[in-house]
């Protein structure tokens, strides 16, 4: 599916950067290489795949990805979560770290409805970081911005000398009084939602 930088109205972006990194590995040598996603809000042909040309910046555009009710509507539809798994080109010699993600979406809650969104970072075979959480309580109407900050003692460090896929877990959901309406989406109302991958790296 061929996707318009201008056409993206939720989008989720990657960034990999060598700033700050004075004897980190060249960064030609590193990029994303593929893109997998399943899940409620990332089904299967409702997501729209743009990687740059020199494999540092990676946009996902989503359909579906929201959580929302009002009276008498299914349950099912006040949660919805994306797997993400990325294969990542490191150089050999070289391990990285996810240590700071910023997150940006629209809510629109009733009083007595709260939104949730959340997110996990695990390599394949490895131990995930604590589930990062953030809140909004209604009565609201705003854009949403959520960062997550991972201190050292969370950090979850690429392996040595292994390739295996990043996975990335988000997830959007409603609480609260059920007769309540309410809306939290991926989309922000001018177009635009980003995540930011930045990368801390230490040498094997």
């Amino acid at each position: 599916m061929k996707v318009s930088l201008k056409m993206l109205a939720p989008v989720l972006g990657l960034a990999l950067s060598s700033m700050a990194l004075a004897d980190g590995p060249n960064p030609r040598e590193v990029y994303v290489k593929s893109i997998s996603h399943g899940g409620t809000g990332c089904p299967q042909g409702t997501v729209g795949t743009y990687i740059s040309d020199d494999g540092k910046v990676f946009t996902l555009s989503f359909d579906q990805y929201s959580a929302s009710q009002s009276r008498g509507s299914d349950p099912a539809k006040a949660r919805s979560y994306c797997n993400l798994g990325l294969e990542l080109n490191i150089p050999q010699g070289w391990q990285f770290s996810i240590f700071k993600i910023d997150y940006r979406g629209y809510a629109n809650l009733d009083a007595g409805l709260s939104g949730v969104i959340q997110s996990s970072y695990r390599f394949s075979g490895g131990a995930s970081t604590p589930v990062l959480r953030q809140t909004l309580s209604g009565p609201v109407a705003t854009d949403y911005l959520k960062t997550d900050n991972i201190g050292i003692s969370s950090l979850v460090w690429s392996p040595c000398g292994v390739t295996r896929a990043l996975n990335i877990k988000s997830e959007v959901r409603l609480e609260g009084d059920r007769a309540r309406s309410g809306l939290m989406t991926v989309d922000t109302i001018d177009g635009e939602f980003k995540q930011i991958y930045a990368l801390q790296w230490r040498r094997c």
